[in-house]
């Protein structure tokens, strides 16, 4: 199963409520794991044409 949209149903630019949503979970994984530095979230088209949402997690390299 392939999702074409986010769980707010937002296409394009993210609603603030959105936004403000995600910058919340990104701070719960960060108090999980202190290394991890950013998350992008991104669409992208797939090979047979549809849509998917994705959440890269970049984490510091550990020392």
């Amino acid at each position: 199963m392939t999702r074409t949209e986010d769980s707010f149903g937002s296409v394009g630019e993210q609603s603030p409520p959105t936004q403000a949503y995600f910058d919340g979970f990104i701070d719960g994984y960060k108090t999980v794991d202190p290394r991890l530095s950013h998350a992008e979230e991104f669409r992208r088209e797939r090979p047979d044409g549809t849509t998917e949402f994705v959440v890269r997690f970049r984490y510091t390299p550990e020392k």
